[in-house]
């Protein structure tokens, strides 16, 4: 028993000593040098920084809406009778064309026999005039003589006199003169005429139907010239004038002008509307959808850049020393594709692609610098 203690002490023992003397020899050879890893030159597309004076398009896109929407309302109470053109839906019409008329034999019977019995009116007082008021006879015969029952009342001969104009009133000449002029305006109103070159967008009566004073007939809409809501972002409305030239664009191609602006921004979509009329050649159809152009306004001392050399909104990568360094920008007027701005110095070198896996302080070169292959 002793012995065999004996035999693994000396074991533990030689083993220990041996893991001794190898850590002692190892820590004696020499580690082989570290290889610093080269650092690599990336080339990158660059511009110089050079600033001008730029005419500043701003893009939008919008709705084209009939210029003219307006109800035909039947002013009289009765029958519709056809008009020049048919009374039906997305008929076209020219300005002045006769839409529709409502019955009216019996308002123009009624209208001829109060001309009538103004003539008698008249023919009553002419004695009395030329006793009282013999310098006003001639022109009270004349309106006597161009009275006709089939036409418009004539107008009123001109006089000075108070105690004419006392006169003519006593004897109900003026009342009925007046009245019977409106008369004839309400006549007027019984034949309703296109005020536009047009078509009807929606019909609510046919012909034959009766209809009662104040109902909606029909809805025209102008057809010769059509606008476009174009909504705009709000940070560049200030771009766009009154006045100003629009080219839209859709299936075809159209040219414009700035009617009007909206003087308020939409909370929701913070834009402001702009009003662009077109009114020559092949007009789009109200409802059609297009995207508008506008010539802008000039803004002096930018350089426009690709939107892709930006990061972080206002951030660019320059060269400096052969070195990436990072500077901000002060961003005019943002396009679809690139941005104007301001800011750095000119004859800066400019990094205008996006650059991935890189920061600041990385070695770059230009691309224009780079060797051959």
């Amino acid at each position: 028993m002793k012995r065999t203690i004996i035999i693994i002490v000396a074991s533990i023992v030689i083993v220990g000593m041996a893991f001794g003397i190898m850590r002692f020899l190892a820590s004696q050879k020499e580690l082989p040098a570290v290889k610093k890893a080269p650092e690599i030159t990336r080339y990158v597309k660059t511009v110089d920084v050079a600033y001008d004076n730029i005419i500043a398009e701003v893009n939008g896109k919008g709705r084209v809406v009939a210029k003219s929407m307006v109800d035909v309302v039947a002013e009289g109470s009765g029958k519709i009778i056809k008009g020049d053109v048919p009374l039906k839906a997305s008929q076209r019409f020219k300005k002045g064309d006769v839409l529709l008329s409502i019955y009216k034999d019996e308002v123009e019977l009624a209208l001829k026999a109060r001309k009538s019995n103004f003539l008698n009116l008249v023919a009553n007082i002419l004695p009395d005039i030329k006793i009282d008021f013999g310098q006003n006879y001639s022109d009270f015969v004349g309106f006597f003589n161009s009275i006709d029952v089939d036409s418009d009342l004539p107008g009123l001969p001109q006089y000075d006199s108070s105690q004419l104009k006392m006169f003519l009133a006593s004897r109900n000449i003026l009342p009925e003169y007046y009245s019977i002029k409106k008369d004839e305006l309400a006549l007027k109103r019984y034949t309703v005429h296109a005020p536009f070159n047009g078509s009807f967008s929606q019909v609510n009566r046919e012909v034959g139907a009766y209809v009662n004073m104040g109902a909606a007939v029909a809805m025209a809409m102008r057809t010769d010239v059509v606008e476009v809501e174009v909504a705009v972002d709000a940070d560049y409305a200030g771009f766009i004038g009154i006045g100003d030239k629009v080219v839209l664009s859709g299936e075809s191609t159209w040219k414009g002008t700035v009617v009007r602006k909206s003087d308020f921004i939409d909370e929701q979509t913070q834009s402001a509307v702009v009003y662009v009329e077109i009114k020559e050649g092949i007009l789009p159809k109200p409802g059609q959808y297009v995207e508008a152009t506008f010539t802008g306004k000039q803004v002096d001392d930018v350089m426009e850049i690709p939107r892709r050399a930006v990061f972080n909104f206002d951030e660019v990568y320059t060269i400096v020393n052969g070195r990436l360094k990072t500077r901000k920008i002060n961003v005019v007027k943002r396009n679809e594709g690139t941005l104007f701005f301001n800011g750095i110095e000119a004859g800066s070198v400019l990094v205008v692609q996006p650059l991935v896996g890189v920061s600041e302080g990385a070695k770059v070169s230009r691309l224009r610098d780079a060797p051959e292959k």
